[in-house]
């Protein structure tokens, strides 16, 4: 185009481009740049089903058919990933170097009184650079036609800023209130003149402003995030400021994974790391430090998780190991130390499973079914986020085992979901602890009176469900589909 009125340049382009899409002018096309795809709940392995292949033009609608179910009276996440590769539409593929991108947080309703609806795909690239999705109902009533529940991914959303932007757009004015209560305690400008009880208030000042933080969606929290993050440095005036920044930092990060720029974010507070806490005498401000790398870990590298062992590890070590405690860690926060360390999945298996065997020395003498709960972290056959080379070795497993059946688990409430973690069943020979093993155990739960449903794992191949999943993350938001029984 030859353009010398800038005034007219925007129309002129808008509508030169109406006419190439009517066929009355030239028009530049190249497809899909990738392909795209939808992420599945539900599965051991993260599973996606191609919703987009590379070099579908735009317009050309993708009709994707199966056992596919929509969560519907609830928030849901939907994961989208892209690939250089040519997958057809409906090809289900686990993911493994695909990029995530930024995910749609949503809550959908359904005309009946339903939890999954039996829906089918279509998917659509737009001219403007969105991929639209929509979740067609597939069983419609008698004589009704069928819903659509459209769905629109920012393909070009990236960077640090996308979630916040994102949260703004939906929530405007409130975001504005978050950001000026968080800036008021953490920024230069002001929190020196911020009162302890303002500080300590934080937290309730946001869930007034956007209701409990349990149903904080994911694009709020990471905005949240981003906010808090800008003004770190202001965590170190107080103790209580101190506090209340890693309590938020681990809550809105939470778990280090599953959002567009994370790798980021979890890196730059991990540089905080080194720092420890400026008000080092204060027992609740170390908690929530290690608090919150347990809610992250998932976002954590292995360079990262071993460093952290190798900071904690003095203080759950037995006496004898001798080794010398860094300053200025406090002991008494030990569990929080131990819930942290037994969650780092990136450590190598031979460190996971030094810690085991002080956890199950130290359960010689303590009754406390948090050390249960923890070598069941540890011990777990299949990983919630780690790789499986990273997982402690079954026959050292069975040793850890033979000590535990000569417990009485009606002691420990934690018991049961332990033994099931170290003892569930993958396929995978080097995994999978002898036979005779998970037989005993599977007694055990049967007159514990654990139902055949819960103890099914240890005898039958059996993948981790989102139960599992949120048992180990904690109230991480569910994904939106279910892909049939995979």
């Amino acid at each position: 185009l030859t353009l010398t009125d800038p005034d007219t340049s925007v129309a002129l382009g808008a509508a030169t481009y109406g006419l190439a899409i009517a066929g009355r002018g030239r028009k530049i096309t190249s497809g899909a740049p990738r392909s795209f795809y939808l992420g599945l709940g539900g599965a051991e392995t993260r599973q996606a089903v191609c919703v987009l292949p590379m070099g579908i033009e735009e317009g050309d609608v993708q009709r994707v058919e199966g056992d596919y179910a929509l969560t519907v009276g609830q928030k849901v996440r939907f994961e989208l990933y892209a690939a250089d590769r040519r997958d057809p539409a409906g090809a289900v593929v686990t993911v493994e170097d695909h990029d995530r991108l930024a995910p749609l947080v949503t809550e959908l309703h359904a005309r009946r009184d339903e939890k999954r609806l039996p829906v089918a795909l279509e998917a659509e690239l737009s001219a403007i650079g969105t991929l639209d999705l929509s979740c067609v109902e597939a069983q419609p009533p008698d004589g009704a036609k069928a819903k659509r529940y459209a769905l629109a991914f920012d393909l070009m959303a990236e960077g640090v800023g996308h979630e916040e932007a994102s949260a703004g757009r939906r929530y405007g004015k409130q975001l504005v209130e978050a950001q000026t209560l968080i800036e008021r305690v953490y920024s230069k400008r002001t929190r020196k003149e911020v009162e302890p009880k303002e500080v300590k208030g934080l937290q309730r000042g946001l869930e007034k402003v956007f209701g409990k933080r349990g149903h904080w969606e994911a694009s709020l929290v990471r905005a949240l995030f981003d906010i808090l993050f800008r003004h770190h440095k202001g965590r170190r005036v107080t103790a209580e400021h101190e506090r209340m920044f890693w309590m938020l930092a681990g809550y809105c990060l939470r778990p280090g994974i599953g959002h567009a720029k994370d790798e980021e974010r979890v890196k730059g507070l991990f540089r905080l790391f080194d720092q420890r806490l400026a008000h080092h005498a204060e027992l609740r401000s170390w908690q929530q430090f290690w608090i919150c790398w347990r809610r992250v870990a998932a976002g954590l590298d292995e360079a990262a998780q071993v460093k952290i062992r190798d900071a904690i590890d003095p203080f759950l070590a037995p006496d004898e190991a001798r080794l010398k405690k860094p300053k200025p860690f406090r002991n008494d926060a030990a569990w929080e130390m131990l819930e942290l360390g037994a969650g780092l999945e990136r450590v190598p298996a031979a460190r996971r499973g030094e810690l085991g065997g002080w956890i199950l020395e130290r359960t010689w003498m303590e009754r406390d079914p948090r050390l249960w709960a923890a070598l069941g972290r540890l011990g777990g056959r299949v990983p919630t986020y780690g790789s499986a080379h990273h997982v402690v070795g079954a026959r050292t497993i069975e040793r850890w085992m033979d000590h535990l059946l000569r417990e009485d688990w009606s002691e420990f409430p934690t018991a049961p979901r332990a033994a099931i973690a170290m003892c569930r069943l993958t396929g995978d020979r080097a995994r999978d602890v002898a036979e005779s093993t998970r037989a005993k155990v599977d007694a055990r739960l049967e007159a514990l009176g654990i139902d055949a449903e819960r103890r099914r794992p240890v005898t039958e191949l059996v993948p981790l469900d989102d139960a599992d999943r949120a048992a180990f993350y904690g109230d991480d938001l569910p994904l939106g589909l279910v892909g049939g029984d995979t």
